[in-house]
Parts: C-alpha cells; sequence; structure tokens
C-alpha cells in the first residue's frame, strides 16, 4: 500500500498580453512512500508523482489587477491555503503583476520567473531568471519519464497536449535555443503555464530524473 508522506501545490501562470491569454496551471506534487523497502538500505522506497489538476484560461480583457486578484482569492481556498507556491511569468509587463502581488496577502511562496535565452538558471531573493527552452526540456522529460500526469477529464488537457506537440525546437541568430509553436497553433500559454508550475518540483531534486535536454515526443493524457 502506498501512502502519500509529502504534499505541496505548485500554480503556474503564463501572463497574457492585450490579445493573449492568462493561463493557470496546478499540480499536485506528492512523495510516495511505497510498501516496499530498498534490497540494500532496506529504507522504504519514495518516488515523487505530479498530476496536473486544474487547468484555466482567465477570459481576454482582464487587466493584471484583475488577474492579481483572482489568483489571490484562489490561493486562500482550501488546500491551497497551505504548502503551495506561486510561479509566474515575469517577464516584460509581469514586473508589474509581481508588484501588484507583494501588495496583497499571498499565503504561498512566491517565484517570479523572467524567461532568458541561454544560460543557466540563476537566483536572487524570490526572483528568478531561466531560460526558457530549460522549462520546456523539463516539463517533456517529465511526461516522457511518466512522472507528470494530465487527467483526461481536464477540460483544457487536449488542447495543453496539442500545445506541447506543436512546440518545435528552434535556434535564433546568435545560436540560442528556443521553443516556439509551429505554424498549426498560435499559442504555448498553456505549455508555459505547466512548465513554471513543474520546473521547481523537480529543480532542487536531481534524482527525480537525469538531466535530458531535447524534445520527447511521447506524450499523452493519464486515464
Amino acid at each position: 500500500m502506498q501512502t502519500i508522506s509529502k504534499q505541496q501545490y505548485y500554480l503556474g501562470a503564463d501572463l497574457g498580453r492585450e490579445r493573449d491569454y492568462s493561463a493557470l496551471c496546478l499540480i499536485d506534487a506528492h512523495l510516495l512512500t511505497k510498501d516496499e523497502r530498498d534490497p540494500c538500505t532496506f529504507n522504504w522506497i519514495t518516488e515523487w508523482r505530479f498530476h496536473v489538476v486544474h487547468l484555466e484560461r482567465i477570459p481576454l480583457g482582464n487587466s493584471y489587477v484583475d488577474v492579481a486578484s483572482y489568483i489571490s482569492d484562489l490561493l486562500h481556498q482550501y488546500p491551497l491555503a497551505r504548502n503551495s507556491h506561486l510561479v509566474f511569468d515575469a517577464t516584460g509587463g509581469g514586473l508589474t503583476f509581481y508588484d501588484l502581488l507583494r501588495t496583497k496577502i499571498i499565503p504561498a511562496k512566491l517565484r517570479a520567473v523572467t524567461f532568458t535565452g541561454t544560460g543557466d538558471p540563476r537566483q536572487d531573493g524570490d526572483r528568478w531568471w531561466i531560460p526558457k527552452s530549460l522549462l520546456l526540456a523539463h516539463l517533456h522529460t517529465l511526461f516522457a519519464t511518466g512522472h507528470l500526469h494530465i487527467s483526461s477529464h481536464l477540460p483544457l488537457a487536449d488542447r495543453l497536449l496539442g500545445e506541447l506537440s506543436s512546440l518545435q525546437l528552434r535556434f535564433t541568430s546568435s545560436g540560442h535555443d528556443t521553443y516556439e509553436p509551429d505554424s498549426s497553433s498560435k499559442h504555448d500559454d498553456l505549455a508555459m503555464a505547466t512548465a513554471l508550475a513543474a520546473f521547481f518540483p523537480v529543480h532542487s531534486n536531481s534524482s527525480i530524473f537525469p538531466r535530458l535536454k531535447g524534445f520527447h515526443p511521447n506524450l499523452g493524457p493519464s486515464p
């Protein structure tokens, strides 16, 4: 019998512009303790699992003030009012959103992420700078290794998987790698919200999967 020994929630928010949606993805990250022991150490075997439990696109026309208030209300609901993290896109106008959040009482650890073109992740307090391609590579690897699951019952599950499948690895004129939607898709907001939510549970735990780079095509929703 498996038991949950640790559980945290990660809410990823990709902030839209005037003609783009703001998207939210909530991941339930939990550490399972299995009913079996390691034959060498005799310790109980544990494994992290990640489940996308909520996907949402906020309707167009809402200001950053509206979005900040909505997210604040969401994070005050049970069970998010404890053990939760808010990870959001702070690139460009996202810094305005960051300032708005700091005026509210948010029951979650904040991480403001600015997308970069290359390099390793770096941190200054609750602000982070992370290559977009690295965020998406982590997300694809979680899918490919079976650590991340999406319930097929979520209304936007197919749309998220469609965005992930359409993202192609491209290289800029300066030689930096990035993921961009192909011509069949105009949006990557759900994919980026999920990538933001999924990055931090695994970034500090290298045992979850080997560090891989590249695109993994074997994606699909779980039952």
